[in-house]
């Protein structure tokens, strides 16, 4: 814009008879503009004079940098941030927290380690999975452990606040205290721990089943049978593709797929229900940022409320290519419907794929034995051996 200004300008200064007045407007633009240049760039020297104690600090004298001296950078292979964050992916999406962005950033500076933490544009999906799927629930061995370059440990910087969800607290459990400040905690996390996270997730069910007095109901086993809940593995379907037995649910991605439109049944005090469900493709650029929408409705249809979240953040754990699904929702009024629909208009030609769609209530464990393994709230253990048998 200001060259086509300046460009018009100088034909007009050109075609001037008067060149003492032109100069003097010519010279009065320039002079604005530099004046206007200046205003818009004088705010700007509070935020690059940004000036970091701890990293102003260089050779690591303050009481905030102590930690430097008592680690050996060359001791492990990456920074793990707790509270975890990744963006950069355009499907996912996991927001810092607790000033972690910060922490992380230091600590690397300091040690020179890399982090698993993400805040970069155009980052590699399939690495974005890698990473995410270790700071998700343990369910199968994270794929990323067969990338790494050698066995050594990898170095939790977890921030002090409130802020941390079960998972990172599990690793925080999984790993040995070293040293930290006043900010932040640093910790040692062992490759070998974090193989053997899902193995121990399933011999924690099998000791739940076996220790717990559990009724049949219908093909599952629950600790209290007055409990609703509803499930639907999809095997009337047409679906070729399912994640347990032989058929799942197939529709268009680009059209609204309902997955369920019905009343739940209010037990007790407990009005919360843990909504979940096996989503196919779920690493598949895009299907992340599908919809899924949680509609209230009243006895004569009409919505009472809606809640929208993109399905990726709603992913609780990975198996493959296959994502679970998880959510809680609230049902107040007993004569409300809930509706939950997932579709995406930037997938005009993309199937949906799910199966195992599971509602049930949130301090209700709904088990499972199958064929080779056993199950509990959707999650599939293969080849778990166990002794108590239910008829």
């Amino acid at each position: 814009m200001n060259i086509v200004t300046f460009y018009l300008l100088w034909n007009w200064f050109s075609e001037r008879k008067d060149k003492i007045l032109s100069w003097l407007i010519l010279k009065s633009l320039v002079v604005f503009i530099c004046y206007n240049a200046w205003l818009n760039s004088r705010s700007m020297e509070y935020y690059m004079n940004n000036h970091i104690p701890m990293l102003d600090d260089r050779d690591n004298a303050l009481p905030d940098n102590q930690w430097v001296h008592e680690i050996n950078p060359g001791n492990y292979q990456a920074i793990i941030p707790l509270p975890y964050f990744h963006i950069g992916s355009e499907n996912l999406w996991i927001h810092p927290k607790c000033e972690i962005l910060k922490y992380t950033y230091i600590a690397s500076l300091k040690t020179g380690l890399p982090t698993t933490g993400v805040l970069l544009s155009r980052t590699s999906l399939g690495q974005s999975f890698h990473n995410i799927e270790m700071m998700l629930e343990p369910y199968r061995k994270p794929e990323i452990l067969d990338d790494l370059p050698n066995n050594k440990p990898f170095l939790l910087l977890a921030a002090k606040c409130d802020e941390l969800n079960d998972n990172e607290k599990r690793l925080l459990s999984e790993a040995e205290f070293i040293t930290g400040n006043e900010m932040f905690s640093l910790y040692s996390l062992p490759v070998n721990k974090l193989r053997k996270l899902a193995s121990s997730m399933a011999e924690k069910v099998k000791q739940e089943i076996e220790e717990t007095d559990l009724k049949l109901q219908g093909d599952f086993m629950v600790k209290d049978s007055s409990l609703y809940f509803y499930y639907d593995g999809y095997e009337k379907e047409e679906g070729n593709l399912a994640y347990y037995g032989n058929y799942g649910y197939e529709g268009v991605l680009s059209d609204y797929n309902t997955l369920f439109w019905d009343r739940l049944p209010v037990s007790g005090t407990d009005s919360v229900f843990v909504v979940s469900f096996w989503l196919g493709n779920a690493r598949k650029d895009l299907i992340s940022r599908s919809t899924i929408e949680f509609a209230w409705t009243d006895s004569t249809d009409q919505v009472i409320r809606t809640e929208y979240r993109f399905i990726g953040n709603l992913y609780a754990l990975l198996d493959g290519n296959w994502a679970l699904v998880e959510h809680k929702i609230e049902m107040k009024d007993m004569e409300f419907k809930i509706k939950i629909t997932v579709w995406n208009k930037e997938l005009r030609k993309e199937k949906l794929i799910v199966d195992e769609l599971l509602i049930r209530h949130s301090s209700q464990d709904i088990y499972q034995k199958y064929y080779n393994g056993i199950a509990k709230n959707n999650r599939f253990y293969s080849r778990v051996p166990f002794r108590k048998y239910f008829r």
